[in-house]
């Protein structure tokens, strides 16, 4: 997508895309969220900056595509042998209410 300048900037659409592919193949998928970045966007609905779009796709991944951690946290799982849980679509869902202000 673009020139070759803007590969590493669309590391996290393009992530998410690829998350999203090898969840819906079988593979467990893991994601690190330091490791990724990408730009702001403006377009005829509206515009968002860059980190209001890394966050929400993080959000959206960890989900149901792929379990999503710092490299930090990828790294001690790795040498603890364990694994960060991938979330689901019914719990996060169910955690927005819990996690908003009371009204």
């Amino acid at each position: 997508m673009g020139t070759g300048r803007h590969t590493v900037e669309w590391t996290a659409p393009s992530a998410s895309l690829t998350s999203g592919s090898t969840a819906d193949a079988g593979f467990a998928t893991e994601h690190l969220s330091d490791a990724t970045g990408t730009v702001p966007l403006t377009n005829a609905p509206g515009q968002a900056t860059a980190a209001e779009i890394h966050r929400v796709l993080n959000v959206v991944m960890h989900a149901q595509f792929a379990a999503v951690s710092t490299t930090d946290e990828w790294i001690d799982n790795v040498r603890n042998a364990t694994a960060t849980p991938i979330g689901n679509l019914l719990d996060s869902y169910n955690s927005s209410f819990a996690s908003a202000a009371p009204r």
